[in-house]
């Protein structure tokens, strides 16, 4: 019975949920080279990564186990659909105004202030219908 890479993150936080995410449907789930990271965050890409590791008698179970937390957590979400075509292609519009204002506050105060943008309205990339969500 050996170990078998899941999946591959390249942050802790989303390892270490995905690993308590399947502790949650009793299969055994171990990060690997998180003490790597933890010591070198920025070497992170030529590492490797966090490596979820999984037996490999779970390797199903787990990918499923997985699969129907991210649907979950999708779901709870929430996902822009158009009302005109119920694609799920949808982009997100921004005023110019909000990006001045955003741009001016950056270049006073030196810190990026992305609250200031304010959602102008969305599009559908698919059959191209323009909508304002409120």
């Amino acid at each position: 019975m050996g170990l078998v890479c899941l999946e591959t993150y390249y942050d802790l936080n989303s390892a270490e949920i995905a690993r308590s995410t399947l502790d949650g449907a009793d299969i055994p789930a171990f990060v690997f080279d998180h003490h790597y990271i933890g010591l070198a965050w920025y070497m992170t890409c030529a590492l490797g990564g966090v490596r979820l590791m999984v037996p490999f008698d779970h390797v199903a179970e787990a990918k499923d186990a997985l699969a129907q937390a991210r649907a979950a957590a999708i779901l709870e979400e929430g996902i822009d659909t158009c009302p005109a075509c119920e694609s799920d292609d949808v982009a997100r519009l921004y005023s110019l105004w909000s990006l001045a204002v955003t741009c001016f506050t950056f270049l006073l105060v030196s810190i990026p202030v992305p609250v200031l943008f304010s959602r102008c309205g969305r599009r559908c990339e698919a059959c191209g219908h323009f909508w304002k969500k409120p």
